[in-house]
C-alpha cells in the first residue's frame, strides 16, 4: 500500500496528531505506533480501489481527531482542568 496516496495520508495524519496531542508525548507515541502499525498491516494491499478506499478511511479517522479531540491540562492552582477548544 506504499504509494504516494499513502505517504501523503500518513504526512497529514502525523500533523494533524502533533497539533492535537501538542505538549503530550505518551499519547502521541502511542497514536504514532497505531498509525504505523495500520499502514505496515496493509502493506501487500495492491488493488487501487481497496488503496483508495482505505486512505478514504484514515482520512475520516484524521478529521474525527482533527474536529472530536480536545485536550486539558491540569491546573494547580485552581484544582480544574483547563481546555482549550480551537
Amino acid at each position: 500500500m506504499a504509494n504516494r496516496g499513502t505517504i501523503k495520508y500518513y504526512h497529514r495524519m502525523l500533523k494533524t496528531m502533533l497539533t492535537v496531542f501538542q505538549g503530550d508525548v505518551q499519547t502521541f507515541g502511542r497514536c504514532h505506533t497505531l498509525l504505523k502499525s495500520e499502514i505496515l498491516k496493509n502493506k501487500d494491499v495492491s488493488d487501487p480501489m481497496e488503496i483508495q478506499n482505505l486512505i478514504f478511511q484514515g482520512e475520516e479517522a484524521r478529521d474525527f481527531v482533527k474536529k472530536n479531540v480536545i485536550q486539558g491540562k491540569w491546573n494547580d492552582d485552581s484544582q480544574k482542568y483547563r481546555f482549550k477548544i480551537k
